[in-house]
């Protein structure tokens, strides 16, 4: 086997047709993070050892050797990974879920893109208010008296990461019915809103959106969504939790540094749970030979059995139509 660990993300090119710019930055906080050496891109997540960005907890295979940095659940529920480790979650729900007890790093690792790319757009003076849709959103007729409005941008999510960090970056607010929309524009200090289309829902309803609020302490205000028809009122946009973020940031970034240098020991510890799995499976094709024989063995005496039976049953025939001949 390769001594290298394989990552996975929601958008492998293997499945373009799911292209999601927030799950796409999951390649490019590894070749910041990560030597090129060891990193390796899973084709699904049955083959994948390292989960970070995005809600992609419930494609982890229960048995499966798992390295959770920064992942969360899409919907609230309880789920058992005995063989995890795990170094961040993307918030305080996540980590309950889990059953997560120790001291960890609480986050969604799309909070860092500011250490790995600095947008030219900050510094643009007329900016439009951005709406964000989640793909699912991005087509919706609620939309259509935005798209023509210059007041406003409709960002496609399904565009290159830095590209479609660039067009939130041009903005001087951002209403993101995109997880990740919401989450750039904390990274990089935009005022923004949940945008909620109430007869579309996101899977999991509000369970993400909590997650993450809760690892930054979003609140009140900051933390009520909005419909496509509130966009035009005078919107207000609380900003306090901001000052939480660089907090935020310092310990993902150290999360991200601590498994950096774990990576060696990381591969062994893969290397010898596949060696293990190796001889347990060996161990059980012995046990599943021997019971198949003892099976085997079982089968003929019944087939002995059986013909011993009909030989009876033929010889009692036969008794029995010679009495009644004779009678």
């Amino acid at each position: 086997m390769s001594s290298s660990l394989k990552f996975y993300y929601w958008g492998h090119p293997i499945v373009r047709n799911c292209f999601n710019f927030g799950d796409m930055v999951t390649p490019l906080l590894m070749q910041y993070y990560v030597s090129e050496n060891n990193i390796v891109i899973a084709d699904s997540a049955n083959d994948a050892d390292v989960f970070s960005t995005g809600s992609i907890i419930h494609h982890i295979p229960q048995n499966r050797f798992a390295i959770i940095i920064g992942s969360g659940l899409i919907k609230d529920e309880k789920i058992h990974i005995p063989s995890a480790i795990v170094y961040a979650v993307r918030g305080k729900l996540t980590k309950e879920r889990l059953g997560i007890s120790d001291d960890i790093a609480l986050g969604d690792p799309a909070l860092l893109l500011p250490l790995i790319y600095k947008s030219p757009n900050l510094n643009r003076t007329k900016k439009p208010i951005g709406i964000v849709p989640h793909y699912i959103h991005y087509t919706s007729p609620l939309l259509d008296n935005f798209r023509h409005d210059e007041r406003y941008k409709v960002i496609n999510v399904r565009a290159e990461t830095k590209y479609v960090v660039d067009e939130i970056c041009s903005c001087s607010a951002i209403i993101s019915s995109s997880l990740h929309g919401l989450i750039v524009a904390d990274a990089y200090g935009i005022p923004n809103r949940h945008l909620e289309f109430e007869n579309h829902p996101l899977m999991g309803g509000h369970f993400k959106f909590d997650d993450y609020y809760s690892s930054i302490g979003r609140r009140g205000l900051a933390a009520q969504s909005i419909t496509p028809l509130e966009i035009h009122n005078n919107l207000e946009f609380d900003c306090e939790y901001f000052t939480n973020i660089p907090e935020v940031q310092k310990k993902l970034d150290s999360a991200f540094k601590k498994f950096v240098v774990d990576i060696p020991n990381l591969i062994k510890t893969k290397e010898l749970l596949h060696v293990q799995k190796l001889n347990y499976n060996s161990e059980i094709g012995k046990l599943q030979e021997s019971d198949f024989c003892k099976y085997e063995e079982l089968h003929h005496r019944v087939k002995v059995c059986e013909i011993h039976a009909q030989e009876k049953i033929s010889e009692l025939n036969a008794r029995l139509q010679s009495l009644i001949e004779q009678q």
